[in-house]
């Protein structure tokens, strides 16, 4: 299966997504993205920016995301946010989506959508960066200040996951 084709069916059910949930001093809750792209290494025909619901639910420390059809797991990270990722290998083909947020305060905080994917010896990636808004519809009005390598670094480490 093409490499494009892979990261073209990973990358379209999240920009049409959905979800519900609440509650204060955590993330759990429907969320509001406005992101635009940061990086298309892929060199695919996508959106400059999108806007998307994700519906995040919450156990303590460990954080499961829905956006679209696709499931991402994680847990908080130290920034005031969380960081979960999806993984999929199929015809020997492996892809990891993360979603990274931070400063999330008063339902409002930054946030980073990555894909990452690799066929062999032919890998890409595509970033967008951006806000989230918890039951808001509210729209991007500044870029982001979240980190692309601490995205980066989550990213790595899932696709060693997927290696080993």
């Amino acid at each position: 299966m093409p490499l494009s084709l892979i990261l073209a069916c990973l990358v379209i059910p999240i920009l049409a997504c959905g979800g519900g949930g609440g509650g204060e001093d955590s993330f759990a809750g429907t969320w509001r993205t406005s992101m635009r792209i940061a990086e298309n290494g892929c060199n695919l025909n996508l959106p400059s920016a999108f806007s998307n619901e994700i519906l995040v639910n919450q156990d303590k420390d460990i954080i499961l995301v829905q956006s679209g059809v696709l499931v991402f797991s994680g847990a908080k990270n130290d920034k005031g946010g969380f960081n979960v990722a999806n993984q999929n290998v199929s015809n020997g083909c492996s892809t990891a989506s993360v979603f990274v947020s931070q400063d999330i305060k008063d339902g409002e905080g930054d946030i980073a959508y990555g894909i990452e994917s690799q066929c062999g010896n032919s890998s890409c990636r595509v970033l967008y960066g951006g806000r989230m808004y918890q039951e808001s519809n509210k729209s991007i009005t500044e870029e982001t200040d979240i980190s692309f390598e601490d995205l980066d670094n989550i990213m790595t480490s899932e696709a060693i996951k997927l290696v080993n």
